[in-house]
Parts: structure tokens; C-alpha cells; sequence
């Protein structure tokens, strides 16, 4: 039942992760990140619904390490701003600065993918419970 909640939190959650990192690889080709596009990106990630310990417990049975998907993805987001954080602060050198991007940009694509994979789950686990309650509402 926990899957079935927290599936949309997940679609969110791999959408805008999605977003952020091609916005990311884009202004880091274009040697554009500044303090003001961290700072962007920062509170973008900070919205991201969370998955609460206890949702992650319910779920810690489901198939595929779905429960450890969701706290690596969410992991990934706490790297990826402490990253964003530094970026945003004035004094960081040019190397900080692709060092962090580079952080930035990787820990926000892996954790678009490990959304995405948990969202999979989710929805599996969920049609097979509506298939399995179809089947006794109809006997």
C-alpha cells in the first residue's frame, strides 16, 4: 500500500531530477554556472517531496530494493546540494567550481535514475495488488 503512496512523490521526484540535470549539463557546457543558477537549483532540489523513514520501512520488503533506491536517490539530492551550496557561496576558485559542478551534475543524474527505477517497482507492486483485489471483488 506504501507503494501505491508514494509513487506520485517518485514521478515528482524523477521529473524534476530529470529537468535539473540537463539544465545542469547544459549551463556547464556553456560555462555558465553561477552563484545565482546555484542557488536556482538549490531550492529546486529542497522542494523535492521526500520519502519519510517510515515509508521507506514499509517498503523495505518489496521486490528490487525499492526502499534502497528511494534513500540513494534521496542521498544523491543531499550530495548534490551540499555541492549547489558551495557553488552558490562567494570565494570558490575555478577549480571548486567545475569540481562541484561535476559533483552537482553527476549526483543529480544518478539520482534522477534511481527514481526512476523506484517508481518502476512501485507501479508494479501496485498493479499486481489491484489485480489480486479485482480478482476477490469479483468472486
Amino acid at each position: 500500500m506504501t507503494a501505491a503512496g508514494v509513487a506520485q512523490r517518485l514521478e515528482t521526484a524523477a521529473g524534476v531530477t530529470s529537468n535539473l540535470s540537463e539544465e545542469l549539463d547544459v549551463m556547464r557546457a556553456n560555462g555558465a554556472v553561477s552563484a545565482h543558477h546555484a542557488l536556482n537549483l538549490l531550492k529546486s532540489i529542497q522542494a523535492i517531496p521526500r520519502c519519510e523513514f517510515d515509508e521507506l520501512r514499509c517498503m523495505s520488503a518489496m521486490p528490487g530494493d525499492c526502499a534502497i533506491l528511494i534513500a540513494a536517490a534521496q542521498d544523491r539530492l543531499h550530495s548534490a546540494a551540499a555541492a549547489l551550496r558551495l557553488l552558490s557561496s562567494s570565494g570558490i576558485s575555478n577549480t571548486g567550481i567545475v569540481r562541484e559542478t561535476a559533483r552537482a551534475t553527476d549526483a543529480i543524474g544518478q539520482a534522477a535514475i534511481l527514481y526512476r527505477r523506484a517508481k518502476s517497482i512501485c507501479d508494479a507492486e501496485t498493479d499486481g495488488i489491484r489485480t489480486v483485489l479485482e480478482m476477490y471483488a469479483g468472486s
